[in-house]
């Protein structure tokens, strides 16, 4: 449904924060964590939307306190929502 709202809208700022488990070298999950948003912004290019720009970010010290595998994610944010969220 992402896509679809996307492509009625312009002018959307999209940032796509990569995150690792910590597990391993920081080198390592630093590029892992790089991959796993640069993998949803090669979905949403293929999609050839128009007015829609793509942020990267990864962050590279994650919370401890939630399960690894809830670490291994890539995460959307559309930057000021209350815009995209007023055109529908």
């Amino acid at each position: 449904g992402l896509i679809s709202q996307l492509q009625n809208n312009q002018n959307i700022t999209l940032r796509i924060v990569g995150s690792h488990d910590g597990v391993g070298s920081a080198k390592l999950n630093s590029y892992l964590a790089y991959l796993r948003a640069v993998v949803i912004q090669i979905y949403l290019d293929n999609h050839q939307l128009q007015g829609v720009k793509t942020v990267i970010e990864t962050i590279t010290n994650p919370e401890t306190d939630t399960p690894l595998v809830a670490r291994r994610v890539a995460k959307i944010y559309i930057e000021h929502p209350q815009d995209f969220i007023s055109r529908k």
